[in-house]
């Protein structure tokens, strides 16, 4: 495999300065990274008819400085990591120095006793210590749900997954939905249950056990079922067209079980006022923690609400039917809504949308320090190792065919600024 690279100033790479490289993979971000992680780590086992057969294939003998038998990790920005992006106070939270040639007690104990430069040598050198880190903020990525499986495959080869630490990277749980108080927030008229509700999503769990209890199952046929009728399915003998009826009446009776299972549960927590928080949010988020796919899909194909099909209501018009306008008002402003405010979504969409969220909210993980350390253990791992090497500032130019598979990359700078 050939990769070739040209400076900015070249059209055409020099031949001399391209190498022969066993692997070549081209993108820094988390994916490339982890890539390149798993592939030394294979040829790392003990299976040594593996690292015979990979250095068979690409070390023929016409090896160009050795690097035939390399991975070589391209990347087009000047920073790895690609969507994931940390800003962190204080910016660099490295401070624990390992022992260094010379008087171990000259190492600093702080951030604020250590300098740029020690940091970023500890960043790469040391370990990390988050004690000082008084706050970090997310501009890519920030939560882990709980059947990534990959994801958290990944978190325990780089031992973040069960760190138990607190001055390191680790799991933690994601903050319940809020947000602050502030005396300069706009003021909103709310009586009884809406101004019982102390945060915009405590307000949206109210709106929706007020709609998940009007809901019904629509009594018209779907769009499915009159074609059904109409016998209109082309090639589709009597028996599959009568099962495929049978289906649907299976789907629509679930959906009925499960909106009486919520009018039961809801009832209990005092329905229909609801004003009682310590049992109806748990009633509600119990029944929502049951919901699966075919579920959702019964909602979307068969739910109606105030005698209108769910997908055919707009999801303002939803809230408004159970909701007073200032607290529509609430949740439109402080609950990040505004952005929707000329769409008016599709309400069987977002009503689903929002079931998923409030089933995974409890399970949400993130990562003490932020999401780019994944990313910058990976980095440190990966620099210690001699057969990988990682180019910044590379570009994909082209995949062009030859004897063996050719990549091609275009060397060029990136602006300063412009690494998030």
């Amino acid at each position: 495999m050939t990769a070739e690279t040209s400076s900015p100033k070249s059209e055409q790479p020099d031949p001399a300065q391209i190498p022969n490289v066993g692997v070549a993979i081209v993108g820094g971000g988390i994916a490339g990274l982890y890539c390149a992680f798993k592939i030394k780590r294979k040829l790392d086992k003990s299976d040594e008819d593996y690292s015979r057969e990979f250095e068979a294939k690409f070390n023929d003998g016409d090896n160009k400085e050795g690097d035939k038998n390399k991975i070589f990790l391209f990347e087009a920005s000047p920073r790895l990591g690609g969507r994931i992006c940390t800003r962190r106070r204080p910016d660099l939270a490295y401070t624990k120095m390992p022992p260094s040639e010379g008087n171990a007690q000259d190492q600093p104990k702080s951030a604020s006793e250590t300098t740029a430069p020690q940091q970023a040598r500890n960043s790469q050198e040391g370990e990390r210590d988050f004690t000082g880190l008084e706050f970090y903020a997310e501009f890519g990525p920030m939560r882990i749900e709980k059947d990534q499986i990959l994801l958290h495959q990944l978190l325990e080869d780089l031992e973040i997954e069960k760190e138990k630490d607190e001055t390191k990277a680790r799991l933690v749980p994601i903050p319940a939905f809020g947000s602050p108080v502030s005396k300069h927030e706009p003021k909103y008229e709310l009586i009884g249950a809406e101004n019982d509700q102390k945060t915009p999503w405590d307000l949206m769990l109210l709106a929706f056990a007020r709609i998940v209890t009007g809901l019904r199952v629509s009594e018209k046929p779907t769009l499915r079922e009159e074609e059904l009728n109409r016998g209109t399915s082309p090639g589709q003998s009597e028996e599959a067209i009568q099962k495929k009826k049978e289906t649907i009446q299976k789907e629509r009776e679930c959906l009925q079980r499960q909106l009486k299972d919520v009018d039961e549960r809801l009832e209990r927590a005092g329905s229909p006022i609801l004003a009682d928080p310590s049992l109806w949010k748990r009633n509600l988020e119990d029944w929502i923690g049951s919901l699966e796919e075919p579920h959702y899909q019964n909602l979307r194909e068969y739910a109606t609400f105030d005698g209108e099909p769910l997908w055919n209501i707009g999801f303002w018009n939803l809230l408004s039917d159970v909701l007073s306008h200032d607290a529509v008002m609430k949740l439109r402003d402080l609950g990040t809504f505004y952005h929707l405010i000329p769409e008016n979504p599709n309400a069987a969409e977002w009503l689903i949308f929002w079931l998923r969220n409030i089933k995974g909210s409890k399970a949400l993980k993130g990562i003490f320090g932020g999401m780019e350390c994944i990313t910058e253990e990976l980095e440190k791992r990966l620099e210690k190792e001699p057969k990988v090497e990682i180019h910044r500032n590379h570009k994909l130019i082209r995949i062009k065919p030859d004897e063996e598979p050719s990549i091609s990359v275009d060397q060029q700078g990136t602006l300063p600024g412009q690494d998030c």
